[in-house]
């Protein structure tokens, strides 16, 4: 399950750095209408972005998982500067039929 895991938040940090918001949606179908216009604003306040997560202390039970996400967004703004965000939240991923799905960042 922790390889799926990491592969799920792989895909989100790959659909962020594409600056896709459909992308994102499919990588994080819990994503909540606060979280999708914020990244919809985020993304076209850059020219570029580029997301790096990992995730840690993973705690799976049956159906359901919960970690801890941190990594940067390392972005350049639409007036040109670069800029580096930390980021830190705990994601939380539930298991339907044999794929894990991300449905909750907080």
């Amino acid at each position: 399950a922790a390889n799926e895991l990491r592969e799920s938040i792989a895909r989100y940090a790959r659909a962020i750095s594409a600056r896709d918001i459909n992308a994102v949606r499919n990588a994080y179908p819990g994503i909540s209408r606060d979280q999708q216009q914020g990244f919809e604003r985020f993304f076209s306040s850059t020219k570029s972005l580029q997301a790096a997560l990992s995730l840690s202390g993973l705690e799976v039970r049956d159906r359901s998982a919960e970690g801890r996400v941190s990594g940067t967004y390392e972005f350049v703004t639409s007036a040109g500067r670069k800029e580096l965000q930390m980021v830190s939240f705990r994601a939380q991923f539930e298991r339907e039929g044999d794929h894990w799905r991300l449905m909750s960042v907080r």
